[in-house]
C-alpha cells in the first residue's frame, strides 16, 4: 500500500481563495470602468438629434449602462421603451445601421471597437498579475 502525506494544503487553499477574490474584485472594477468608458465614448460619437418640436429628448442623452447583478458584465446602449415612452420609434437602430434612405452613423459599435483592444489587454494583465504572479 502506498500512502501520501501532503503538508501545507490549507495554505494553498487560502492562497487560491485569496487570488480568486482578488480576480473577481479586479474584474468588477474593470467591467465598471469599461462600461463607463463605452458609455462616454458612445455619447461623444452619437450624432446630436435636434428635433425642433421635441427638443427635450435626444438619443445621445438616453444611452443606458447596465451592469449584471454579479458585476462581471455590462451592457451599453438604448432601450426601445425609452423611445416609445416619448412617442418615438427606436430610431437609434436607424442611426446605427442606416436605412435605404440614410447612411448609418454608428456610435456604439465604433466606441466598443476602439475600446476592445484596451479592455482585452487590461483583462489579460489582470489575469496575469492576479492568478499567475499573485499580485
Amino acid at each position: 500500500m502506498i500512502s501520501f502525506q501532503i503538508e501545507g494544503v490549507d495554505r494553498i487553499v487560502r492562497e487560491l481563495r485569496a487570488r480568486d477574490a482578488a480576480l473577481q474584485a479586479g474584474g468588477r472594477r474593470l467591467i465598471s470602468e469599461y462600461g463607463a468608458f463605452t458609455h462616454d465614448l458612445t455619447h461623444q460619437l452619437s450624432p446630436y438629434d435636434a428635433l425642433e418640436l421635441f427638443d427635450d429628448f435626444h438619443m445621445r442623452e438616453n444611452i443606458r449602462i447596465e451592469t449584471s447583478d454579479d458585476g462581471l458584465s455590462f451592457e451599453v446602449g438604448w432601450r426601445e421603451e425609452d423611445f416609445a415612452a416619448e412617442g418615438f420609434a427606436p430610431y437609434y437602430l436607424f442611426q446605427e445601421f442606416g436605412t435605404l434612405h440614410m447612411a448609418a452613423q454608428p456610435s456604439l459599435g465604433p466606441a466598443w471597437n476602439d475600446l476592445e483592444p484596451h479592455f482585452e489587454q487590461d483583462a489579460s494583465d489582470l489575469l496575469r498579475n492576479t492568478v499567475v504572479e499573485g499580485r
